[in-house]
């Protein structure tokens, strides 16, 4: 499984610091927005994460995805 990292505003990779109208930054912001529905909090900058194998077009921490894989693979599930 591959996984990201959005890098903060404001450092070479990331996001303007002050919001702004660039698409990418704009988009980097939504998805650092975006609820990891596992733990319930924001994907966030500088944390990795990846798809949500288990949920097409959402996306979770990867640290997450890791426990859930583990808690399924004890219960014989997938």
């Amino acid at each position: 499984m591959a996984w990201s990292i959005l890098d903060a505003p404001g450092t070479p990779d990331g996001p303007c610091k002050e919001p702004c109208r660039h698409l990418d930054c704009q988009a980097n912001r939504r998805l650092a927005e975006t609820t990891c529905r596992l733990c319930a909090k924001p994907i966030g900058y500088d944390a990795k994460f990846c798809n949500d194998p288990w949920r097409l077009g959402a996306e979770i921490h990867f640290s997450c995805m890791l426990a859930e894989s583990e808690k399924r693979k004890s219960e014989g599930r997938r």
